[in-house]
């Protein structure tokens, strides 16, 4: 919903199950699928949540909140089942000496539980690959970069990264997450990758561009090397 040219917040609810046949109740409309899942004895995998973008004197800020679990009583408390992701980000846009210049950081947390569900099937994944945030369950990213045109034809950006993950054991986790007692963000530690990279394109011809990437890696438990260089 649109309030105003400078600020919009949106709305959403997904539902993953599967194994039999689509239950009628989640074809109604009007109804939300988070009190029609739990109607049906919490099968299935609901998902929700929302967004905000407010723009003012060339600064965007912007947040999101992705929920998997929610149990509303609960929410504050220590063991509660509430499973979020969110993101939190700002942009600006400047001029310096008639070159346009746009500065961006965002940052990205997900609950060591978000992804997850008790029956595979429903896990919000297609071939082991998550179809959420790309680092996953129990892991955050952080990004910082700064874009210009150079031309109407050209463009180049430069960019930090660093993001952990966990090294937990996944069904383990999988296991006490719905148990009572609470699940800590990257509790057992966690390997990391850092990216120092600086992109350019240029179009070669008609309809075709070419895009160079140089990047700068340092890493903990995730390649064979530690630090190393990608073109």
């Amino acid at each position: 919903y649109n309030f105003s040219e400078s600020f919009r917040i949106g709305l959403y609810e997904q539902l993953v199950f599967g194994a039999r046949n689509i239950p009628a109740v989640y074809l109604i409309p009007v109804l939300p699928y988070w009190s029609s899942q739990h109607e049906q004895g919490d099968l299935d995998n609901v998902m929700m949540g929302f967004d905000i973008d407010f723009i003012r004197n060339n600064n965007r800020y912007y947040l999101g909140l992705f929920v998997d679990e929610w149990a509303p009583y609960s929410t504050f408390k220590e063991d509660n089942r509430n499973w979020f992701a969110y993101q939190f980000g700002y942009s600006r846009y400047f001029n310096i000496l008639n070159n346009e210049f746009l500065l961006k950081a965002e940052y990205t947390k997900v609950d060591p539980r978000a992804y997850s569900h008790r029956f595979a099937i429903n896990e919000l994944k297609h071939h082991g690959y998550n179809l959420g945030y790309w680092s996953g369950r129990n892991s955050d990213d952080l990004v910082l970069n700064i874009s210009t045109i150079i031309d109407d034809n050209s463009f180049l950006r430069i960019m930090y990264e660093y993001t952990r993950f966990p090294i937990d054991d996944y069904h383990e986790s999988l296991e006490n997450q719905y148990s009572d007692q609470a699940v800590t963000f990257l509790e057992d530690g966690f390997n990391f990758r850092k990216k120092t990279s600086i992109f350019f394109t240029i179009p070669i011809s008609f309809n075709i561009n070419c895009d160079l990437e140089y990047s700068y890696l340092r890493s903990r438990g995730l390649y064979n090397v530690e630090k190393f260089d990608d073109f």
